[in-house]
């Protein structure tokens, strides 16, 4: 028997007037299933923080990767503009001698 079933006959208020033996469900039962159910959705509202945790984790991550990547292309040109400075500083020097 499923949960479906179990809740159609806890609802309707027969669950003890069935007639096959196997639909027949306790109060020890209901009792299980509902301990099943609580410790379920427990598990799935700690499955859905680890999920939005873990969402903002991969958004920072990402983040400091496009940060790590402008700060590597400022870098390159900063290179280019000091070789660029170095050699007008040169240039200007030669000319004035």
């Amino acid at each position: 028997m499923d949960f479906t079933d179990i809740w159609a006959l806890y609802y309707s208020g027969s669950i003890h007037d069935s007639t096959m033996a196997d639909n027949i469900i306790t109060k020890e039962d209901l009792i299980k299933c509902h301990s099943q159910i609580n410790h379920l959705t427990s598990l799935l509202h700690e499955s859905e923080a680890n999920c939005e945790r873990l969402t903002q984790l991969s958004e920072a991550l990402k983040e400091e990767i496009r940060r790590m990547e402008r700060e590597k292309e400022r870098q390159g040109h900063v290179k280019e503009n000091t070789e660029y400075l170095k050699n007008v500083i040169l240039k200007v020097s030669l000319t004035l001698n």
